[in-house]
């Protein structure tokens, strides 16, 4: 028993900074939600649920929510898909497979400030951007597009941005589960007749399904607290196109001082974060402690 005791000591100081790193300023949020806490005034009181009331009745709360819905929805689409493909081939093929994986891993490890600059470089409205230098010397286009003035082109470059950083994530989750399937079950399907696609639909799919949906839920929840990729390459603009929950969060909080309200948002994206991995768990029907 004294052991035992002597054992939990050397947990103490690992403890001691998750209840201060993690847990007191967890708690503190949820605190501050049901204030009017703000810099601009240091005084500050109990106001019940009246941010969440005003969180709930704003049209700028369910507009980023709605862009964030989109954000996330199709970049994990195209991460997960992308993220198998690059796995499928790099393990099919010897050759070359370290340098592939190696190109894809350097967008992962570039910090994400550098990566919106560099999009944001890259896709300036005018002839001196790169992509428009290069739609316009190879005559695909008779005259600049304005990338990230119109709201809808500026959001399809940041999910492209987002997808073009996280697909390394994927397909490093991916390759590590393709490579527990046993190659006699291929050679099984393939003496059977069955083409490729069958060999995936039928073998390889069911086998890293866990993989997948661990791979799915890491994604979706950092997809959608992302807040300084898309901050630093747009600042959620044009006109709100790409303010996402977080950037809104960071603005009523940073911007607009009110410290309180931008806490009721933290909330509801923590709470929004505990449902998708709830979803994600009862349609797969799957535990991960079995």
């Amino acid at each position: 028993m004294i052991k035992r005791k002597g054992h939990l000591l050397f947990l103490l100081p690992a403890l001691m900074a998750v209840l201060l790193l993690t847990l007191y300023p967890s708690l503190y949020a949820v605190f501050l939600s049901f204030t009017n806490k703000s810099l601009i005034n240091p005084d500050y009181s109990l106001v019940g649920l009246k941010n969440y009331l005003e969180l709930f009745s704003s049209g700028e709360f369910w507009s980023s929510l709605k862009v964030t819905i989109i954000y996330v929805v199709i970049t994990i689409f195209f991460q997960l898909t992308a993220g198998f493909l690059l796995a499928s081939v790099t393990e099919k093929s010897r050759f070359g497979r370290k340098l592939v994986r190696t190109v894809v891993l350097i967008s992962w490890v570039i910090p994400e400030v550098i990566v919106a600059l560099t999009f944001k470089w890259m896709f300036i409205g005018d002839k001196y951007g790169l992509v428009n230098a290069f739609l316009l010397q190879t005559g695909l286009v008779r005259e600049s597009i304005k990338w990230l003035s119109r709201g809808n082109l500026t959001l399809l470059v940041a999910i492209g941005m987002t997808v073009w950083r996280g697909t390394a994530f994927s397909m490093i989750m991916q390759a590590a589960g393709l490579q527990s399937v046993p190659k006699e079950l291929y050679e099984a399907v393939e003496i059977d007749g069955a083409n490729n696609l069958q060999r995936t639909l039928f073998v390889t799919l069911p086998l890293i399904s866990s993989t997948l949906l661990i791979n799915l839920i890491i994604i979706s929840i950092a997809t959608f607290n992302v807040m300084s990729l898309v901050y630093a390459f747009s600042g959620g603009g044009p006109f709100r196109a790409t303010e996402i929950i977080s950037i809104y969060m960071y603005k009523s909080a940073f911007k607009f001082f009110r410290f309180g309200f931008a806490s009721s948002i933290s909330i509801v994206m923590f709470l929004l974060n505990i449902l998708f991995t709830l979803t994600y768990i009862k349609i797969t029907k799957r535990e991960f402690i079995t």
